[in-house]
């Protein structure tokens, strides 16, 4: 008269069969210590930091080779703009460097020549400043060529550009706030 069901039975005996099982191969259903949970984010959190570590010092760099493109991009436009300038030669009767120098100078920062060729000679014809840029662009003190070697403006006791000579090498520096410091030296030649 009585019916057992054998189903539960059998479900609730395959569920702790199953456990048995898990037991047998040392499997345990305890979860995770504490000490599990700390390695883990201990890890976790020097993957972190070693990662933020190397994207700062590539942001740094980036910025650092930045600053050197610019730094070369206005190089490369105070070597034009001293290229248009016309040749400076040396006053027979005041023999100065610095005279030559600041002509130079002026030319690349203010601008004495037309080099875009717009018709009007303004600030934008001098080398133009690299955008977002701090540094400071300086012509040197120019030298001349003697025959033999270029030797210092001030040091000449005759004008050597004057004769068939015609020759100045004048440096151009670029510094920059952050430590870059680029230079270049061009020969301006009387054309």
């Amino acid at each position: 008269m009585f019916r057992r069901m054998t189903s539960r039975q059998t479900r609730t005996n395959f569920v702790v069969s199953d456990r048995r099982a898990d037991a047998q191969h040392g499997r345990s259903d305890r979860g995770v210590s504490m000490i599990e949970m700390l390695i883990g984010i201990s890890l976790l959190a020097t993957v972190v930091v070693a990662v933020i570590s190397a994207v700062g010092v590539t942001v740094k760099a980036t910025a650092y080779e930045r600053d050197h493109a610019k730094a070369q991009q206005w190089l490369q436009a105070a070597v034009g703009v001293i290229e248009a300038v016309e040749f400076i030669g040396c006053d027979p009767a005041q023999i100065s460097g610095a005279i030559v120098q600041d002509a130079y100078q002026r030319a690349v920062t203010v601008g004495t020549v037309d080099t875009n060729g717009d018709g009007f000679i303004t600030e934008a014809d001098g080398a133009r400043r690299p955008w977002e840029y701090d540094g400071d662009l300086t012509v040197g003190a120019p030298e001349v060529w003697d025959g033999e070697k270029y030797v210092p403006f001030d040091s000449q006791s005759v004008c050597y550009d004057q004769s068939r000579l015609r020759q100045q090498l004048v440096p151009i520096v670029v510094t920059h706030p952050s430590g870059v410091r680029e230079s270049v030296e061009m020969i301006k030649v009387d054309r």
